[in-house]
């Protein structure tokens, strides 16, 4: 009877000590599972925001779109009907004969209109995410002309650099940090979205083609004729 008793509390204390095991081994699959599906979400956020890259297709798209010309989708195809008759359209402006075929002397016109549109979207910006917020700044710093390196978000030496400049250009306290406050901020990115509005009520205009761009093509032709002479 004795016996009977000691090998039953020995199984139900083996049971008890299996149940305990695969309960901490569940566990531990469960939190690999969520850390690792938290790891692949994170590295997998990070490789698509790292590898998105706005072709040049799109950049001109949304060029024809702010021009009034494109109404579809920014797919970067050209081929479509949508931006084969926006591409028409836009041709017939400077040129009588248009194939629909986005030609190259439009295209360094079309690709500074993106980057001015880029611009505005980056001063536009209002969220608190510190990278993006840092490329607010040094987009605001370059296009008042006191930044020319990477619009990075990193606030290294160009930038810092360019941020004194621009404090002492304002005359602001020369005992300051050098620093941009919440004050010189506001102005700073005020006066960049003047200027980016300005230069690209500018380029709308038709003209504007015509003296900046179709004279690019002359000097570009004649530097050609020159060296094959």
């Amino acid at each position: 009877m004795f016996t009977t008793k000691v090998v039953w509390i020995v199984f139900l204390n083996t049971l008890l000590l299996q149940a305990a095991i695969l309960d901490d081994v569940v566990d531990k699959i469960q939190s690999y599972g969520a850390s690792h599906m938290h790891y692949k979400k994170y590295h997998h956020s990070r490789h698509t925001q790292k590898e998105h890259k706005v072709s040049d297709e799109a950049k001109w798209q949304l060029a024809l779109y702010y021009l009034g010309y494109y109404h579809g989708k920014i797919d970067g195809d050209l081929l479509t009907p949508e931006s084969y008759h926006a591409i028409e359209l836009f041709q017939h402006k400077y040129q009588s004969l248009a194939s629909g075929l986005l030609a190259e002397r439009f295209k360094p016109y079309l690709s500074d209109i993106y980057l001015q549109l880029k611009m505005k979207k980056d001063l536009s910006y209002e969220g608190k995410e510190k990278i993006k917020n840092s490329k607010k700044i040094q987009t605001a710093l370059q296009v008042m002309g006191f930044y020319e390196g990477k619009i990075d978000g990193k606030t290294g030496e160009k930038t810092k650099s360019a941020i004194k400049l621009y404090v002492e250009s304002k005359e602001y306290n020369k005992s300051s940090e050098k620093e941009l406050d919440a004050d010189m901020k506001k102005v700073l990115i005020q006066d960049a979205v003047a200027v980016v509005e300005k230069k690209l009520g500018t380029m709308k205009q038709e003209s504007y083609f015509n003296t900046q761009y179709a004279k690019e093509e002359i000097e570009t032709d004649n530097d050609i004729m020159a060296e094959l002479q």
